[in-house]
């Protein structure tokens, strides 16, 4: 497994990133955490031609497709939240090679990760976030992963089926090959969404979730709402 750190060139992406490096030292994991320049909002719709890859999910009220029911984000930036989605799909394509670990920038770690048990386990894409302050339906997601009887679990129904529903705030989860190439074959077929919507039980076989919550968010102010 290889852990990345998805970084911003700003002076609040590099401060959450050195924070997560503080706490990734701090718990003592066992591997590297490496930083992966994002993508900016800039290049992003330059490199997503070249990924002949294109942005389809709405900007404003609600869409419907294969039977799922989009609703828009709040985006200041639509550059950003394109280049967002970017930095996660380069993190894709390197996951189609070996197992990898993404993780936004203002993730934090509240416990040692070891990776071993999730390498084995029967899921391909599985969060390790704490859900609440993280995810709509946080309490939800939380209660119904808490009433599981194993550690590592299938990502809960917190809605009715019709809506996108997956990691909770996909900021930090690892993506095995087999997960990777789901998602980039959804990517290449409906076209690129947010990250947390395309990577969603209906869309993505194997979506799983960690009974035991090795981060959280650091609750910096979001650059794309």
């Amino acid at each position: 497994m290889i852990a990345y750190c998805i970084t911003l060139e700003t002076k609040q992406s590099q401060n959450s990133a050195r924070v997560l490096q503080a706490s990734h030292e701090r718990v003592g994991n066992e591997f590297e955490l490496r930083t992966f320049t994002a993508t900016g909002p800039g290049a992003a719709e330059s490199l997503m031609r070249w990924h002949d890859i294109r942005w389809t999910y709405p900007w404003v009220g609600e869409e419907r497709a294969v039977g799922l029911v989009l609703h828009a984000y709040a985006t200041k930036n639509r550059k950003a939240r394109m280049a967002c989605f970017m930095s996660h799909f380069r993190l894709w394509v390197r996951a189609t090679e070996h197992p990898v670990l993404i993780m936004e920038d203002d993730a934090i770690f509240i416990r040692k990760f070891d990776p071993d048990p999730l390498l084995t386990s029967p899921f391909d894409v599985i969060g390790i976030n704490d859900p609440r302050g993280a995810t709509r339906k946080a309490s939800v997601f939380h209660a119904a992963v808490q009433r599981q009887d194993r550690d590592i679990c299938a990502v809960p129904w917190v809605d009715s089926p019709e809506i996108p529903q997956g990691l909770a705030g996909a900021s930090a989860y690892l993506m095995r090959p087999e997960g990777a190439l789901s998602a980039i074959t959804a990517t290449r077929t409906l076209g690129a969404w947010p990250n947390d919507a395309l990577l969603c039980k209906q869309l993505i076989d194997g979506l799983g979730t960690t009974k035991t919550y090795y981060t959280t968010v650091q609750r910096t102010r979001s650059t794309l709402a």
